[in-house]
């Protein structure tokens, strides 16, 4: 590994097994691509939080959130109620920076950092587990639901954020439509609250913030390889644009009957 790594913070739990160095250089380029950004997925600030009120948190509770990411949503509940959470996440670059924001915000609650891989989650069970854009994890949708529907208690709720196709038109072979994630969330036992699509300005948004990072990145080391992510970005956005013809992104809440 010849890009230099931050420190992992003492307080991180490193999941036994990880692979700590293979992990830095397996998410390295996915680090200029999301390093300024609080959201990593193609969602607004008032699309979060529209997902956060769905999830019922209240004081007392327990969280699970796989894949969390600079972990902004659990930082979000731990400003606002005593809880006890857990952000989980393969990729030592954001669980870092998640540590990194906690000492920078007024918690009430409690926030854990792990990491490692989504399928070394603990069990809990929790009142609420979350897993938004990262199915790739348990190989879609429908492992995705079964992942988190198996670690939520009666009575409390998940979150499952991935791709769907768009209702109007024909969707790619294999990609799941609404209806198709509305049978898969029921037989997992869980019973849909509501579904909040994300705004095609915001998959803009979302986009635009990639270029302007990968950007930022680059120049800040000017002519090192490792740093300059602009072509892979150019590429992974050209992607997105091409599924947003077809498909939408869009964030499932279920709860699990008591």
């Amino acid at each position: 590994m010849t890009i230099p790594t931050p420190e992992i913070p003492r307080e991180v739990v490193i999941v036994p097994g990880t692979d700590v160095d293979d992990a830095w250089e397996r998410y390295q380029p996915f680090e200029p691509l999301h390093f300024q950004q609080d959201i990593l997925n193609p969602m607004s600030d008032a699309e979060l939080e529209r997902v956060m009120e769905a999830l019922a948190v209240r004081p007392g509770m327990r969280l699970l959130d796989i894949a969390c990411g600079h972990g902004e949503m659990l930082l979000r509940f731990a400003q606002r109620y005593r809880i006890d959470a857990i952000g989980l996440d393969e990729s030592p670059w954001v669980i870092v920076r998640a540590a990194q924001r906690t000492a920078r915000r007024r918690l009430v609650g409690t926030v854990r950092w792990w990491l490692g891989s989504g399928t070394e989650a603990p069990r809990g069970p929790f009142d609420v587990v979350t897993c938004i854009g990262a199915s790739w994890i348990w190989h879609g949708f429908a492992g995705t639901v079964a992942a988190v529907g198996d670690r939520v208690r009666p009575g409390g709720r998940v979150a499952v954020g991935d791709l769907r196709a768009r209702d109007d038109v024909d969707g790619p072979p294999g990609i799941l439509t609404r209806r198709d994630q509305i049978a898969v969330i029921e037989a997992a036992g869980l019973v849909p609250i509501g579904e909040f699509v994300s705004a095609d300005a915001s998959w803009t948004a979302y986009q635009q913030r990639i270029l302007a990072n990968a950007e930022a990145y680059a120049l800040a080391t000017p002519g090192d390889p490792l740093r300059d992510r602009r072509q892979m970005a150019a590429e992974w956005l050209d992607d997105h644009r091409r599924d947003r013809e077809r498909l939408v992104w869009s964030v499932w809440v279920a709860e699990r009957p008591r």
